[in-house]
């Protein structure tokens, strides 16, 4: 590094700054090529899955589009082996289900390879599959979506991908948008490396759903994925950094610039990576939002359901705001159905707490809003009272719907504890 007079901040030139930053790219290059080889050879989920697989000689299955049968949802095979989706059975949630019949080792196959064209972010693709051991249960694990690029999933984290498989194929869950869904075709492959790198690649760069931390964090997988981005991306840099101080510790000459490149550089490509799933959910939300009123936007967001509950019991059921309204749904305090419900409810003067009622706190004249149900919690139609862990609240049932209950205090009385049984 130049000296520096006074005690003043050092002075970086061209080419120390160059220098540094050819460093810096050089350790992070040999990272990469350390981490990523040992990861092939080594990685703990594909060594399972090989020492659990039924043969070491396993040949690729391919499954083109218009082997599978339609189960759930219209549609066509095409002259190229393709199925065309061009509708969803209408329900709670549309729905397709395409499947055939088949029979393999599902230890022989640790990837699956999936082509699937003309899908948009918001639908869900499962892979779906029944065992000989379990006949009657699906199981599933989610594809996720790139646009129309050919994905790579790791099946070996599957638990229930095990046994002879007797029946495989696609559920899928959404909106067509206008265009028909192409399945061009499925295929399952043995474990190998280099497929292993091909699903970690395709994990880090598919399509996240946006949730409530997804402004402020690059979120892994948990479930279902193989390796976080945001550990790799440490790990890349720390590996970095510690090629560089060996360097200084063998020649003497460090350089500033090296370690600042090792630790920006690494975040940058995280960032991006970043930046590619908003973008994404960018255009998802101009699709759904642009151009239409709050009454229509709340109607195409999350939980419409929800929504148009609330604005039922404020034009049809609940008096003008002023009673007091406590709020009891199947959950902690503060979760994402509760807030939305609240806020959907406004001006009502809605208490949001408990999975119960607070006896003490319940006045004549208040409500209580049950949304859904709520494990423990009864109405008794006969005593006109709602019952929990042996109390008791006399209530009049307002309103009673799939989406929740409303219950007014029609007399308060000293608490007790009923009788157990």
């Amino acid at each position: 590094m130049p000296k520096t007079d006074g005690g003043s901040p050092p002075h970086i030139g061209n080419f120390v700054f160059l220098a540094g930053l050819g460093q810096s790219l050089l350790a992070l290059a040999l990272s990469a090529i350390i981490l990523v080889t040992s990861y092939a050879f080594f990685a703990p989920e594909l060594s399972a899955h090989k020492r659990a697989a039924g043969s070491d000689a396993a040949v690729p299955r391919t499954f083109q589009g218009s082997e599978f049968q339609l189960r759930m949802g219209a549609g066509e095979a095409t002259e190229a082996g393709e199925l065309r989706l061009t509708a969803l059975q209408e329900g709670e949630d549309n729905r397709a289900i395409a499947t055939r019949k088949t029979s393999f080792a599902a230890g022989d196959y640790a990837f699956v390879e999936y082509e699937v064209r003309g899908r948009n972010a918001q639908q869900a693709v499962y892979l779906i599959w029944r065992s000989a051991d379990t006949p009657l249960k699906v199981s599933s694990m989610p594809l996720h979506w790139h646009g129309d690029h050919k994905g790579t999933a790791f099946l070996g984290r599957q638990a229930e991908w095990r046994g002879r498989i007797t029946e495989i194929g696609l559920d899928v869950y959404g909106e067509l948008r206008g265009q028909p869904l192409v399945i061009s075709k499925l295929a399952l492959l043995p474990g190998s490396g280099t497929k292993l790198l091909d699903a970690v690649w395709f994990e880090w760069t598919a399509f996240r759903s946006w949730t409530q931390k997804s402004a402020n964090f690059l979120e892994g997988r948990p479930k279902h994925g193989i390796l976080s981005p945001t550990l790799a991306m440490a790990a890349w840099s720390c590996l970095a950094l510690l090629l560089l101080a060996g360097v200084y510790l063998f020649t003497g000459s460090q350089n500033r610039v090296a370690y600042a490149g090792a630790l920006i550089i690494p975040w940058v490509v995280s960032d991006q990576l970043w930046q590619a799933n908003l973008s994404t959910q960018l255009e998802e939300t101009k699709y759904l939002f642009a151009g239409k009123g709050q009454h229509e936007k709340h109607l195409a967001d999350w939980s419409p359901e929800l929504y148009e509950y609330a604005q039922y019991l404020k034009s049809e059921v609940l008096p003008e705001p002023g009673p007091r309204i406590f709020l009891l749904h199947d959950s902690e305090p503060m979760t994402y159905t509760r807030l939305k419900a609240q806020y959907y409810l406004l001006p009502h003067n809605v208490f949001n707490y408990d999975r119960f009622p607070r006896k003490k706190a319940a006045r004549v004249g208040d409500y209580i809003l049950v949304l859904g149900t709520v494990a423990g919690l009864e109405f008794s139609p006969d005593a006109k009272a709602l019952r929990w862990q042996g109390r008791s609240l006399p209530v009049k049932l307002i309103d009673s719907r799939p989406d929740g209950s409303l219950f007014k205090v029609t007399r308060r009385k000293k608490e007790q504890r009923e009788p157990s049984p």
